[in-house]
């Protein structure tokens, strides 16, 4: 996939235990990062203000960890380990107002054995993560559907961003309804479960949702 670069685009090699970032115009290497079972194309971000990175994930259902590294060096920028089941959506960025962004992450409701990661046995949740807070992640929902598609956009330039959810039959073939729901990110924010990652903190759960709904979203341009 291309990529910015310092002089023009980059191109980010991805196979199934490896990424490399080439240089545009040599192909030269600029740096490698090893991880086994990468599952999918990456997507871009910013960690930093006005600074890309890119989210790799690797691994399957409780082993499936998702990292964020910066573009320019491929040093990991945060790590997270995230159970889930083959076949979820994407994650998702949206730029905000602050230059950074937000990550959406789909994963299982609640860390579950091996032996109980059935699609049908299991709630799939959608998170957010903020780099200004990076040490908690918000459940945004709970969906025991099966999920067609999803997607995070601007519902309204320069203030505010929607989820986007197609719910239907896990076969093309299956007969079943098909249900498509739009949700403002502010008002998952406010109605969401705050997860800590790390101990400590000064802020209150309601402080947390609190800040992140004053979120606004804005266009890459």
């Amino acid at each position: 996939m291309s990529v910015p670069g310092k002089g023009g685009e980059d191109l980010l090699l991805v196979s199934p235990d490896s990424c490399v970032l080439l240089e545009g115009q040599e192909l030269a290497p600029r740096w490698t990062f090893s991880a086994p079972q990468v599952l999918r194309k990456p997507i871009l971000g910013h960690y930093k203000p006005d600074t890309l990175a890119v989210v790799v994930e690797n691994g399957t259902g409780i082993d499936r960890q998702i990292r964020l590294l910066d573009l320019s060096t491929g040093a990991v920028l945060w790590i997270l380990a995230l159970p889930g089941l083959p076949g979820y959506p994407p994650s998702a960025s949206l730029l905000t107002a602050d230059h950074r962004s937000a990550f959406f992450f789909w994963g299982l409701h609640e860390l579950v054995g091996a032996n109980q990661m059935e699609p049908g046995d299991t709630q799939h949740s959608l998170y957010m993560f903020h780099p200004t807070l990076p040490g908690v992640l918000l459940e945004l929902a709970n969906v025991s559907a099966n999920i067609v598609a999803f997607q995070a956009a601007l519902l309204e330039p320069g203030r505010h961003a929607a989820c986007i959810l197609l719910t239907g039959p896990a076969s093309p073939d299956a007969p079943g309804l098909v249900s498509m729901a739009k949700h403002k990110v502010q008002d998952l924010i406010l109605s969401s479960r705050v997860v800590h990652l790390t101990e400590g903190g000064a802020d209150s759960d309601q402080d947390i949702r609190d800040r992140l709904s004053r979120l606004r979203y804005r266009s890459e341009a």
